[in-house]
């Protein structure tokens, strides 16, 4: 795609200028904030041990199924555990456990339900071998774990999600993709020259440039369901779920024009900055998330190459070897 700095004439993406999305506001895994409690957050279940290992499940929606099936929202997949076996129901924020007609039944602190009950906080849900304990919104050990998990997925400098964050990301994505046959694109971007950058300027400028640029993209550059994320170093990468190859480069354009059109500004000094775009789309060929974000990267290879500043596109087909 041809550098423009025009923006006139392009269809609305479905992106709000107003919309922050920090790794905190992830689209379908979104996490409370440290301080407040929506009316319907009905806090997670901790599922202890497993083969599964032990995983977290915030009890966000008003019902979710306990079972060995891998469509459902919460998995136990152990030992005597039904393929659907409890329902958690969530009625603004009050929580119940309810047995599903399962095989063994399913124990409340080890008290076989007969009817649903009202969960407390480290209350035990035992389904088979597998055991869940229960931590409702606002306690003190779940903020813990989240202030926990919140460090461990966002970039420190820049406030949005680090790379460990955009690959589970892009694994959710990767498969809803794959199971729904819907659209998933992934934009690559690395700002140029940035050594020089730091080299010129100072290495806190190149700090000021690497926050701004993540503040200035998720303002008026991306859709509300994209997903950005520092890749590493000065290289940015951004989730867009059920974005076609059109739609992706389109929104790669925007992604090149806002940081293009306007220097940025660390105390006195003023600073230009473009970036480079490769984007990719998932096709049948990608046989895990590496292989699509390596599709973005050779495009990105491309655009630096081709004079920077630019967005180009990776080969639908898969490469040669």
């Amino acid at each position: 795609m041809a550098s423009s700095d025009q923006d006139d004439g392009k269809p609305d993406l479905g992106f709000d200028s107003t919309t922050q999305l920090t790794a905190e506001k992830l689209a379908e895994f979104s996490k409370m904030h440290l301080d407040e409690v929506a009316p319907d957050d009905g806090g997670i279940l901790l599922l202890l041990g497993g083969s599964y290992g032990e995983r977290q499940y915030d009890v966000n929606k008003k019902q979710m199924t306990i079972g060995r099936d891998p469509a459902l929202e919460i998995i136990a997949d152990a030992e005597g555990v039904s393929r659907c076996h409890a329902r958690i129901i969530n009625t603004e924020g009050v929580v119940t456990v309810e047995d599903l007609g399962s095989t063994n039944g399913t124990l409340l602190n080890g008290t076989r339900l007969t009817e649903p009950a009202k969960l407390s906080e480290d209350d035990l849900i035992q389904v088979g071998a597998a055991v869940f304990k229960y931590l409702p919104a606002g306690c003190q050990e779940l903020r813990f774990l989240r202030r926990q998990e919140d460090a461990a997925r966002t970039d420190a400098l820049t406030g949005i999600a680090n790379k460990r964050c955009l690959l589970e990301t892009l694994e959710m994505h990767f498969e809803l993709s794959r199971r729904r046959e819907d659209a998933l694109s992934v934009v690559m971007l690395d700002i140029d020259h940035f050594k020089k950058v730091n080299d010129t300027y100072g290495h806190d400028a190149g700090d000021i440039v690497l926050k701004d640029l993540a503040t200035r993209l998720q303002g008026s550059a991306l859709r509300r369901a994209d997903v950005l994320g520092r890749f590493g170093g000065e290289e940015f990468v951004v989730v867009l779920p059920s974005a076609s190859l059109e739609q992706a480069l389109m929104v790669a354009e925007r992604v090149r024009v806002a940081v293009a059109k306007e220097p940025f500004v660390a105390g006195e000094t003023v600073i230009p900055v473009t970036v480079s775009c490769g984007v990719a789309v998932l096709t049948a060929w990608h046989g895990d998330v590496m292989q699509l974000v390596k599709s973005a990267d050779e495009a990105l290879y491309e655009a630096k190459n081709s004079g920077r500043n630019r967005v180009c596109q990776a080969s639908a087909a898969p490469p040669k070897h």
